[in-house]
């Protein structure tokens, strides 16, 4: 399975106006659905996570979310991520055996 990050589609009208900096999508080759998404922070609620970075996604029933635990840039999160899928990957793999 060829996997490929891709940048976040552009959003039109208002919702261009409201969005944060554009994020990330892992996909696969030949589908367009995302795997795991990479976003910037944007929290009301804790101001010391406005500008980081999380993840989340998964494959099946196994899935992850950073939330509570964002990173400092988009290529620290796509790297913690790409970390993760493949591991998940990997272990599918060995249970499908």
């Amino acid at each position: 399975m060829a996997l490929r990050w891709r940048k976040e589609k552009q959003r039109k009208g208002l919702a261009a106006h409201c969005h944060v900096a554009d994020g990330f999508d892992l996909v696969q080759t030949g589908n367009d659905e995302p795997i795991i998404r990479v976003r910037k922070m944007r929290s009301a609620f804790d101001k010391k996570k406005i500008g980081k970075w999380y993840w989340y996604g998964g494959i099946g029933a196994t899935g992850m979310n950073t939330c509570d635990k964002p990173v400092n840039t988009a290529e620290d999160a796509k790297a913690q991520a790409r970390e993760w899928i493949d591991a998940a990957l990997k272990k599918a793999k060995s249970d499908a055996k």
